[in-house]
């Protein structure tokens, strides 16, 4: 039935021009409003019609079984490119919510029996998903790649989905995320006999030049000083020329034998430099390496200095190729590039970062995970007076009115997990900021500090 301005509707009713009606669709005994037709239209319940002329509106119900399904599953995306390969995993524990087009939370599923989840008697709206992992220091990885979405990863970097409409009854199963660890530790790059142009994608614990690359059947390797404007040279069986070392943000050439393997270990970030790893490019010519493990588009990686270069060029299987054309349209993992710059410029490569604000029960929930996650710090950014009164079990303590404060926070573990907090969250949010700046991965602010903590009836110690 209908109502109509509150009373159940029976015939036809006579309003004044410009007069605002609500009507209000009323299902029965298992049925539920699905959508208005004719004069009206959407799903708005209860909903005002101005009159302005004789009108006629129908209420639409359906059977209240005739409902919908949003899921799909979270998998480990083992090369981190965004697409779900054979044999890439399942992942199980992950908590997966549910929120309106008003963002109100509904649902909260957690993936099970090879990472899939489901969330049933959905009625027909706009719908999004939030993907929380706590474990492992897993990110999130690149968003709609290739040209499959049921084997794509939906979610951004800080695992939300776009909007979501689901119509009555429909079932939407290709909400999937994708995984990843950053922490990767050793990279490998394969190499065909002839000449390559390379370069590493992480930051190498060995640069000494005639280590790194001493089991391979190469005949030399060679690097490019800009500022010498010449090559530095290591041929095999003799001393590499002086200034020749293995770095990232430099490309290198090496004439290969015979086919072969060149791995590095290194990390993704340099706890040795405040703020993300940069590079300057000078004008002209420049030989770089590209400082991701992931493939990127050119524009992303060097957004720094869109507008002040005008080509680049990779070399493979034996010629240049420009990269932008000829189907080459993605830097990736390994390789050298030339650039020429118009001007001089800093590449700063993208970063995946979560940086984001969380509630009191969401911290109490990462704090007390079983298994707790690896490498979880709690910092309380107040002053060592107000930790001492009271501050969260586990807590490390960093000053924020310090004068070092930014010096201290560079010399914490970039790969870690940090919980942030003050007294009601101005000075934590800011300590966010300055983290994303310096390149921290994963770092949340506990919204309303310790204030909200204590109104929310968790416990502190002193």
């Amino acid at each position: 039935m209908v109502r109509v301005d509150g009373e159940v509707y029976t015939g036809s009713k006579t309003y004044p021009d410009n007069t605002n009606v609500e009507l209000e669709a009323v299902a029965n005994t298992g049925y539920i409003f699905t959508n208005w037709g004719g004069a009206l239209s959407g799903n708005d319940n209860p909903v005002e019609l101005l009159m302005t002329c004789d009108k006629t509106v129908t209420a639409n119900f359906l059977p209240e079984d005739a409902t919908g399904t949003i899921g799909d599953c979270v998998w480990e995306d083992k090369d981190a490119d965004g697409i779900r390969d054979n044999g890439e995993p399942g992942i199980n524990g992950v908590e997966v919510n549910l929120f309106d087009s008003k963002n109100n939370f509904l649902k909260k599923k957690v993936t099970s029996g090879g990472g899939y989840y489901n969330f049933t008697d959905l009625e027909p709206g706009k719908y999004h998903l939030e993907f929380i992992y706590h474990i492992g220091g897993y990110l999130f990885s690149p968003i709609n790649q290739g040209n499959n979405d049921q084997i794509d990863s939906d979610v951004d970097i800080n695992g939300r989905t776009g909007i979501i409409t689901l119509a009555y009854g429909q079932t939407d199963v290709k909400w999937d995320a994708g995984m990843y660890r950053p922490n990767i530790l050793t990279y490998s790059i394969l190499l065909s006999p002839g000449l390559q142009l390379i370069s590493l994608p992480l930051v190498p614990t060995e640069t000494q030049s005639d280590v790194a690359i001493s089991n391979l059947d190469f005949n030399i390797a060679a690097m490019y000083l800009k500022a010498a404007a010449s090559f530095r040279l290591y041929a095999r069986d003799y001393t590499p020329e002086e200034g020749f070392i293995w770095k990232d943000g430099f490309g290198y050439w090496l004439e290969m034998n015979s086919a072969g393997i060149l791995t590095f270990s290194g990390s993704e970030l340099d706890n040795n430099v405040l703020g993300p790893v940069s590079y300057v490019v000078d004008t002209g010519w420049n030989l770089i390496g590209f400082k991701s493990t992931i493939p990127r588009q050119p524009e992303e990686y060097l957004a720094s200095i869109n507008g002040q270069y005008d080509v680049i060029y990779g070399y493979g299987n034996g010629d240049y190729f420009v990269v932008g054309l000829e189907g080459y349209d993605l830097m990736e993992p390994g390789r050298g590039y030339w650039i020429h710059m118009l001007e001089q410029g800093i590449i700063l490569p993208p970063l995946q970062q979560i940086i984001k604000n969380i509630s009191t029960r969401q911290a109490n929930e990462m704090l007390n995970a079983i298994p707790s996650e690896p490498n979880l710090v709690i910092l309380d950014v107040r002053t060592q007076s107000e930790y001492d009164a009271g501050h969260i079990k586990g807590a490390a303590q960093l000053d924020y009115y310090s004068a070092t404060f930014t010096e201290d926070l560079n010399n914490l573990d970039k790969t870690s997990t940090y919980i942030v907090y003050c007294r009601s969250g101005g000075r934590s949010a800011n300590t966010l900021n300055i983290m994303e700046n310096l390149g921290f991965r994963k770092a949340y602010n506990i919204l309303g500090g310790i204030t909200r903590w204590i109104t929310d009836g968790f416990s502190i110690i002193n």
